[in-house]
């Protein structure tokens, strides 16, 4: 509208210049000229505004649900968090759904060794075919890791007697941790998902570390040395009576010497038992230089 306008104003300005119009005449053709302006461009300006405004939101519209197609692939589980000292909450503003905890879960494992992985920094991709697998899997996962926490807590700290279920203890810690090492070499993911939880580096060897590392050293240990834990065991079963009878036969000896008489790796068990047996008004002990003379209390 406002180039029909400008064209039919100028038109008559031309017939006017034409036919020697006066000056005020051209000045009034001027004059309609601007008004002819407004009253047509005013509205076509708006309209043009108008429907470029919309194509403007048509764009946006278009761009943010690509964005957000993205997003979701690509950032679902890995950066809508922002991590604090001692909190993690979404950068969104939303509160933590139900079905995002166990991915917190996995995340927190997943910082906690972060320190001492043996491999690199996952991809975004690696690291969602770890998550994806945990997820997948997470109750035999459970069951699984359980397994490996109890055996290996139980073989490494030995309650009994024979060295024989010591032994056949360190091997089921062994042999599940292996066969979980099996299941999950069964896919990329899982793959990652056993590095990432169960492999560890150290500062002093450049070869990687496994979790069951120590249960394999403590089986050879055990194996290789039969003979002396069969005596330690032998010892330790009867420590306490043991050590009575030693007090009792040897008054006044000094706990320092007492260790002499039984197994090299007794001697915390030994100082243990000797503040038991204090407390329990069995035995006496007197400060003497460096250690305690050991004398048993006579009114039991």
């Amino acid at each position: 509208m406002c180039v029909v306008g400008i064209f039919l104003s100028i038109g008559t300005i031309n017939r006017l210049i034409s036919f020697n119009a006066s000056l005020s005449e051209i000045i009034l053709s001027g004059l309609i000229l601007i008004f002819v302006c407004s009253l047509f461009g005013v509205p076509s300006y708006l309209l043009l505004r108008k429907n470029k405004l919309i194509s403007e939101e048509k764009n946006d519209i278009t761009s943010n649900d690509t964005d957000t197609v993205e997003e979701t692939e690509k950032d679902t589980f890995s950066d809508i968090y922002i991590h604090g000292k001692n909190i993690i909450f979404r950068a969104d503003g939303k509160p933590i759904s139900d079905e995002e905890v166990p991915y917190l879960i996995e995340l927190g494992k997943r910082k906690a060794i972060e320190e001492h992985s043996s491999t690199p920094h996952r991809s975004y991709r690696d690291g969602e075919l770890s998550f994806q697998f945990s997820q997948r899997n997470s109750e035999k996962i459970s069951i699984y890791e359980n397994n490996i926490y109890n055996l290996s807590s139980e073989a490494v700290a030995y309650p009994g007697f024979d060295v024989d279920e010591h032994i056949r203890l360190c091997d089921k810690a062994i042999d599940v941790f292996y066969r979980f090492r099996k299941f999950c070499s069964g896919t990329k993911g899982g793959t990652f998902y056993f590095e990432d939880m169960w492999m560890f580096s150290d500062s002093s060897n450049s070869t990687p570390r496994s979790y069951i590392d120590d249960v394999e050293k403590l089986k050879n240990d055990l194996t290789n040395n039969y003979e002396s834990y069969v005596e330690l065991y032998r010892q330790k079963r009867t420590l306490k009576n043991d050590l009575v009878k030693t007090i009792d036969g040897n008054d006044g000896i000094l706990q320092k010497n007492i260790y002499s008489y039984f197994h090299p790796q007794l001697k915390s068990d030994i100082q243990k038992l000797l503040r038991e047996l204090e407390k329990e008004n069995i035995i006496s002990r007197e400060k003497k230089g460096g250690s305690y003379s050991l004398h048993m209390c006579r009114n039991n």
